[in-house]
């Protein structure tokens, strides 16, 4: 893990992740869904995001909980 002395790279990384986990998050819902369109595809990049949005706004201080 590469720690950052700077702090303004920690909102990068973290917006870039909670980009990133939004493909993996479909991908995730197509799979428990049986390979095929449901409510999951929608219900766990909504999780991800809510849950980035939540640790975003934590008093984790300006690390968003990367350190």
């Amino acid at each position: 893990m590469l720690f950052e002395s700077n702090s303004e790279r920690y909102g990068f990384v973290f917006q870039f992740g909670m980009i990133a986990s939004i493909p993996i998050c479909i991908g995730l819902g197509w799979a428990y869904n049986d390979m095929s369109v449901g409510v999951e595809i929608v219900i766990f990049p909504l999780t991800s995001v809510l849950l980035h949005f939540i640790i975003k706004l934590s008093p984790l201080g300006d690390t968003y909980g990367l350190k």
